[in-house]
């Protein structure tokens, strides 16, 4: 769509409310999860993602879940396992 259009499109009271409450929504989501980047541990962040996103798991490439997590893709792999493992011993302890 050209600058032009959307803009066209930003003059209306309906559109232009309904693009404050997405990017508003956006924009919060964005900081939590940064957030999380900063004070929370990968298993922590792991967790949240099987809350967020149930039963997504094993329908993606677990390569894709490791990036989500901002866990390094070398040990990735190994390090998703042992978030498994952590949530498994906490969970059962």
């Amino acid at each position: 769509m050209p600058l032009e259009d959307f803009n066209d499109m930003l003059k209306e009271k309906e559109f232009s409310c309904l693009w404050n409450k997405l990017l508003s929504n956006y924009i919060i989501k964005k900081e939590i999860k940064e957030l999380s980047f900063m004070k929370d541990s990968a298993t922590k962040r792991y967790e949240m993602f099987l809350h967020d996103f149930p039963g997504l798991l094993n329908k993606i490439p677990h390569y894709y879940i490791v990036s989500y997590l901002a866990t390094p893709v070398a040990t990735g792999c190994t390090t998703l396992s042992n978030h498994k493992k952590n949530l498994k011993h906490d969970i059962y302890h």
